[in-house]
């Protein structure tokens, strides 16, 4: 793919709470410079509490490594943790998880994220389905919305 990179270049799919975006990050732009991606979901239980049994699943768009998490959510002071799995287009339904050692979680806390990536398993190939779970080892807390998003370098 070709990409000007004194330009921004976007693509988005929202489908109710998916979440993907390609743009290219210019050098110095706090990035390393080329395109980068993000792939995530959007989980949204209104008035109540994010629950455990809340799983949303997305296709990759295309072929990168992933190499941050981050995690945005409401109100302000929220606990939840992500389990997140992948699977190829073939081999669908059977997952696999890719977080190691550093979910991707908030602890009392609106925002975070994380480089580390401890244990991941990075790559992501074109038409591999993500499986974004809340982690039923950590009750959420408070939070009512959460936005889970990797973002991603695409060779």
């Amino acid at each position: 793919m070709q990409v000007d990179q004194s330009q921004i270049v976007r693509i988005i799919a929202d489908h109710g709470r998916k979440l993907e975006r390609l743009e290219t990050l210019p050098a110095g732009s706090g990035g390393a410079g080329g395109v980068h991606a993000t792939i995530g979901y959007i989980f949204n239980k209104g008035s109540g509490v994010l629950s455990t049994d809340m799983v949303g699943e997305i296709r990759a768009f295309f072929t990168g490594t992933i190499i941050r998490w981050s995690v945005v959510a409401s109100p302000s002071g929220g606990t939840v943790r992500f389990n997140i799995k992948r699977s190829t287009y073939a081999g669908y339904p059977t997952m696999a998880d890719i977080d190691g050692t550093d979910p991707a979680q908030l602890v009392a806390a609106q925002k975070a994220e994380s480089t580390a990536l401890t244990g991941w398993s990075t790559g992501i190939t074109l038409g591999d389905i993500l499986r974004f779970e809340i982690d039923p080892a950590v009750a959420p807390l408070i939070t009512t919305r959460a936005v889970v998003s990797l973002e991603c370098t695409i060779p």
